[in-house]
């Protein structure tokens, strides 16, 4: 049996499941992802707009939420949470390493109903700008304001998506999604504002590796503002999904 735990304040009452031991963990995370955009289906009475984030953690889930739960992955609209800027077939690229994964198509040829930013771009902004224009239409052919799933990672400076401390995440006017310049190695990014997350429906943070350990214990006992993670876990409640290595500090 996982193993929950749940924060009160200043966390905002964040629940965390934690992976049992000696368990197929990328099996878990995809079950416990599936059964979240089930139950939403059955509550909404509609298909689910969700959004996916990069990086190293999330590809093989990825991969087994397509092995195991093809119909879903086909039904539900899915989108972008944050994007390099690099053309997508470059390995670096967040929508590349969703094709091969979720969708087993090449990074050049995504499926319709995977939303992606449009790279490379001449104008960051105005590629930033369609992006959200794009979103906006979709979310009002599904009758909804809001993103309804963000699946998020977390790095180890506590930034999520692709808001970076040290810039200015907390301040962005763009509603829905913005062109960022982080510090190097980051550089130039896309990503879903930090207003666009917290009025999400649902946000999943799904961290693998005792590398995390740290940061995900401070984010989760001390809920620090002045760091993305820490914001959103203050002001809205999550769901956190943990591996053993990454929850080795909560105990």
């Amino acid at each position: 049996m996982p193993l929950v735990k749940r924060f009160g304040p200043p966390a905002a009452g964040a629940i965390v499941d934690i992976a049992p031991t000696a368990s197929d963990e990328t099996a878990w995370f995809a079950d416990i992802i599936s059964d979240i955009i089930y139950s939403f289906e059955k509550e909404a009475g509609r298909r689910p707009l969700i959004a996916l984030s990069g990086g190293t953690t999330p590809g093989s889930i990825y991969a087994r939420l397509a092995v195991a739960h093809p119909t879903l992955v086909r039904r539900a609209l899915w989108c972008q949470a944050d994007e390099r800027d690099v053309a997508p077939n470059d390995p670096a690229s967040n929508s590349g390493m969703i094709c091969r994964t979720l969708f087993g198509t090449q990074p050049t040829d995504p499926p319709a109903h995977f939303l992606t930013v449009s790279l490379p771009a001449s104008d960051a902004c105005s590629a930033a700008l369609a992006y959200a224009r794009l979103l906006s239409t979709h979310l009002a052919e599904l009758g909804t304001g809001s993103i309804d799933i963000v699946l998020l990672g977390i790095g180890e400076d506590g930034h999520t998506a692709s808001l970076f401390p040290g810039t200015d995440w907390r301040t962005r006017s763009e509603p829905l999604f913005a062109a960022v310049d982080a510090a190097l190695p980051a550089g130039r990014r896309y990503t879903l504002t930090l207003k666009s997350i917290l009025e999400a429906k649902h946000r999943i943070f799904i961290v693998r590796g005792e590398a995390k350990a740290e940061i995900v214990r401070r984010i989760l006992l001390e809920a620090p503002d002045n760091l993305p993670s820490g914001a959103i876990v203050r002001a809205a409640e999550t769901r956190w999904l943990l591996d053993a290595g990454s929850a080795t500090k909560l105990e």
